[in-house]
């Protein structure tokens, strides 16, 4: 029906400033760059296996793996630039998801979302990608042993939230029934942000309703007290 409401719980860790000033904020957003470009952490030369260990170290009390769970990468937008780096890791989110897998019980990797079609980075198009542009571009596999799973995508980072409910909504018209949540590595900060948008450690509400373009994003909380070190 036209206008229905639909919701999705997310958590993030490190907040993402564009132009950071403090040294705090300066790292959060290096390290941020390290594992979504699949390289290691400058300037300390943290390998990326080192990169994803410490996020899943940071991330190990978030309640999204508190109980069992299929762990599902979200796929990049497919036009991602050719150039990376020889060793660098093409699927950053896979390769968290099977480190959360391996460190935290009663997790399991499957990939049920691929790209179909590409579709624009953020960074390369004025006009941000739709929710049903998102949605019309995934191809889902089908695991009926999994239809009434508890899903949690894994994702890099969380704006608006327009490409995790999408991928909430291709799942859902595959016939995945069970609760869905999201985990991402930083939420990006708008300008002007409040005090609490600038913490670490917060859980999102991600809402879309039927006939609008994007999502919209509340910051609620935090899911625990920390620091941003890796």
């Amino acid at each position: 029906m036209p206008g229905n409401r639909h919701e999705l719980g997310a958590y993030s860790v490190y907040p993402y400033l564009k132009d950071p000033q403090e040294y705090v904020y300066v790292r959060a957003r290096e390290f941020f760059y390290a594992f979504k470009n699949g390289r290691s952490y400058r300037p300390t030369d943290m390998s990326f296996e080192d990169v994803v260990k410490a996020i899943a170290h940071a991330s190990r009390t978030c309640p999204a793996f508190a109980r069992p769970a299929v762990l599902v990468p979200v796929p990049r937008s497919g036009s991602s630039r050719a150039s990376f780096d020889r060793d660098a890791c093409r699927y950053p989110s896979l390769a968290l998801a099977q480190r959360f897998a391996r460190s935290l019980k009663n997790l399991q990797v499957h990939e049920l979302i691929g790209r179909s079609t590409p579709v624009p980075r953020a960074s390369d198009t004025p006009d941000r990608v739709s929710v049903n542009q998102h949605r019309q571009s995934l191809a889902i596999a089908w695991q009926p042993q999994l239809a009434s799973a508890r899903l949690v995508l894994i994702d890099d980072i969380v704006t608006k939230g327009t490409q995790l409910i999408a991928s909430m909504l291709a799942l859902r018209d595959a016939g995945y029934q069970g609760e869905i949540e999201a985990f991402c590595v930083s939420q990006t900060v708008a300008p002007g942000p409040s005090e609490n948008q600038l913490l670490p450690y917060l859980v999102h509400r991600i809402r879309w309703r039927e006939g609008h373009a994007l999502a919209s994003r509340d910051d609620l909380d935090q899911w625990r007290q920390g620091d941003l070190r890796p």
